[in-house]
């Protein structure tokens, strides 16, 4: 039976690059209300994978609301159910932390969790890949930069 991976976002006034294996999947820069899950089968590779989340204050400078919140899951869904749901979780990040009283703390806030991925789903992706072997804070800003303007014209 084909397992189906799933990366779901739960975020509200606060900034967001989600990433799998520092692959930028969900951008949400306006810092709107968003509750997203995406199939991640193809960026799934075996062994060691990474979840990174970096969050940023809504643009505008007000800084960061009370209310502000973010949840990210990694998990394999649950064949028993239709839409995406968790069967078994890989990966969990939240802010704040369970029993945070302060929000307020230093921005940009990068989290990551590592995850192992024994059974990967069948892909060809990181068999025929080419390594990039450089990357430099340029690039990154703006390859996610390109992502959010196509996001948006989408």
């Amino acid at each position: 039976m084909t397992k189906y991976y799933y990366l779901t976002v739960n975020s509200k006034n606060v900034g967001i690059v989600a990433s799998l294996n520092e692959i930028p999947l969900i951008i949400n820069s306006k810092a709107d209300a968003i509750n997203m899950d995406l199939p991640i089968n193809v960026w799934v590779q075996p062994g060691k994978n990474q979840l990174a989340v970096t969050l940023d204050p809504p643009p505008g400078g007000g800084g960061i609301p009370e209310d502000a919140e973010m949840e990210a899951l990694v998990f394999i869904h649950d064949p028993k159910s239709q839409s995406p749901n968790p069967g078994v979780i890989l990966a969990r990040l939240q802010w704040p932390p369970d029993g945070a009283v302060n929000k307020i703390q230093n921005f940009p806030q990068g989290l990551l969790v590592s995850f192992d991925v024994v059974q990967p789903p069948a892909t060809k992706l990181w068999q025929d890949a080419e390594t990039i072997k450089e990357i430099t804070q340029t690039d990154q800003r703006e390859l996610v930069a390109l992502v959010e303007t196509l996001r948006i014209a989408l």
